[in-house]
């Protein structure tokens, strides 16, 4: 009996000790910035100034400037977008920002994607992101016990363990970041500016086609953000951003994903604008020099996006009448492109 006790003893002292030094060695990547989607300390010293909010995966990451923005619309805004960002981590940030923010817009990037994802083959990569962008304990592990999964628990761990070891190397050697040197505003630059993602179009026109399956949790969620919007008197702007004509090439039901945000925001009085659209889009968006893979925008193609959205925002503000500036569908948008006819 004493032996049994004596190794209880052992054992909760040893999980004690692995528990502490696992924690301590977790929080040297939680208050450090050095991976490029860490910005707390940006978002901290910016609050109580932001007025324009945009969320969004890494569609809206890669799409939105906002040093651009604020220079050419006069706001302060600010990219809370994440890649492989969930509904529900949208959501999140939102509160987050908006509740310590007088924010009077907010931008929501929705791809064709958005509705469709299923978290659970997904698993938790977006949320494993989203963590790290939280410095505070009881904000993080709140999040953690809402969008993780028992079965996610120790892929969690060795992430978030492997990540500080790594932030102890770099500390060691003297290159660990307090601040991130990689995002301004939220919004990080690619390596490299751009590649052609040109494709056989006429090879690989309409020979796939994207899921349809919209599932209950990302329409919770969206639900979600319109209400708290509303609730606030928030503008909420849906917008769906340039991805390359590759891409729209190959899949022939994007108009499924589209006409569905355009039912839920006729039904919820929104705004929805689907930039792949345009008429013209080919002049300002090229495949040989605006995207960084097929469904992102590079640097310059952000650059010459944001300022499009920029002059675009400022046509609506007025008053205009923009709806002829786009094709009513993707139907008609590529019934006018070469590899159609």
């Amino acid at each position: 009996m004493k032996n049994f006790k004596k190794a209880c003893k052992t054992t909760v002292l040893f999980l004690l000790i692995l528990v502490i030094l696992s924690a301590s060695i977790m929080e040297l990547f939680f208050q450090s910035e050095s991976y490029f989607y860490q910005d707390y300390r940006e978002r901290d010293e910016l609050a109580g100034t932001l007025d324009t909010l945009i969320l969004g995966s890494s569609h809206g990451l890669r799409a939105f400037v906002p040093e651009i923005m604020d220079k050419k619309l006069g706001v302060n805004s600010y990219n809370l977008a994440g890649s492989l960002m969930t509904m529900q981590g949208k959501y999140e940030m939102l509160r987050t920002e908006a509740d310590r923010n007088p924010v009077k817009t907010v931008i929501l990037e929705m791809a064709a994607s958005s509705l469709t994802r299923n978290r659970v083959e997904e698993g938790p990569e977006g949320d494993v992101y989203l963590l790290g962008r939280f410095s505070h304990f009881i904000p993080r592990l709140s999040y953690f016990l809402r969008a993780f999964r028992p079965s996610e628990y120790g892929r969690a761990y060795y992430v978030y363990l492997a990540r500080g070891v790594q932030c102890a190397y770099k500390l060691k050697n003297g290159t660990l970041w307090k601040y991130n040197k990689k995002s301004v505003k939220g919004h990080p630059e690619f390596h490299k500016d751009y590649k052609s993602v040109r494709i056989k179009y006429k090879k690989k026109y309409n020979t796939e086609s994207l899921n349809t399956e919209i599932y209950d949790w990302n329409v919770k969620y969206l639900d979600k953000i319109t209400a708290y919007c509303k609730e606030k008197g928030i503008r909420l702007i849906l917008a769906t951003t340039p991805i390359s004509l590759a891409a729209i090439c190959r899949f022939d039901n994007y108009d499924v994903a589209r006409e569905r945000l355009v039912e839920y925001c006729e039904k919820n009085e929104l705004e929805y604008y689907d930039f792949n659209i345009l008429k013209k889009r080919n002049e300002l968006f090229s495949d040989k020099t605006s995207f960084h893979d097929r469904y992102h925008l590079g640097n310059t193609g952000a650059r010459d996006f944001t300022r499009y959205f920029c002059s675009f925002m400022k046509k609506i503000d007025k008053g205009q009448d923009v709806s002829k500036l786009f094709y009513k569908s993707y139907a008609e948008f590529e019934s006018d492109q070469d590899y159609a006819k």
